[in-house]
């Protein structure tokens, strides 16, 4: 194996590693995390970051549900969407 093979098979074993607790099942998550909103006569009923599995039963009853960024300080920010 050359030195370039064991490299890239390597670099894809990298995964960030940012854990969060889901707000819906309290579960410790690794991956890609979601925001669930909810929102009637322009008051905020519901505002969770959840995991995948909470993000699709969330569209399943028509949350609204977007996935986000958390940074080191687990604030978060919609992902932008590329031109």
């Amino acid at each position: 194996m050359s030195v370039v093979s064991l490299f890239v098979a390597c670099s894809l074993l990298v995964v960030a590693n940012m854990s969060f607790i889901c707000q819906h099942c309290c579960e410790l998550r690794v991956g890609r995390t979601y925001r669930v909103t909810s929102e009637e006569e322009g008051v905020r009923l519901l505002d969770m970051i959840v995991c995948d599995s909470c993000y699709r039963q969330a569209k399943k009853l028509g949350l609204r549900a977007e996935e986000i960024e958390l940074n080191d300080q687990f604030d978060s920010r919609p992902l932008s969407k590329s031109a």
